[in-house]
């Protein structure tokens, strides 16, 4: 991220914007943590879906590695899978708690 003249910051030249990248993986993290905590939530649910969606087509963030960003959208679209399959909640909260403890290390 460069500094204009006037000290706002602007995007780097590739089009991403690390603050808002830090922002999308914080609000995935957050929406795993609330649905690994209550699976049965119809409003957690949406939530997590759209959180993914927002992440899903990324190149690998910097600052992670290549693996880490495969296991982390892995288990993203298996969360999702599990969540509009209806499939049992002790599933979905594994899932979306294994994927809450993958990001909790990186942010």
């Amino acid at each position: 991220v460069d500094r204009s003249a006037s000290g706002v910051l602007a995007e780097d030249g590739d089009g991403t914007d690390d603050e808002a990248e830090y922002q999308a993986l914080s609000d995935l993290f957050g929406a795993a943590d609330r649905l690994a905590g209550d699976p049965e939530d119809k409003n957690k649910r949406p939530t997590f879906v759209d959180a993914v969606a927002a992440v899903d087509g990324w190149p690998t963030p910097f600052g992670l590695s290549d693996e880490q960003w495969w296991q982390i959208k892995s288990r993203s679209r298996a969360v999702v899978e599990a969540v509009e399959s209806g499939a049992e909640p002790d599933v979905v909260a594994t899932g979306a708690g294994t994927l809450s403890e993958l990001l909790r290390g990186l942010l």
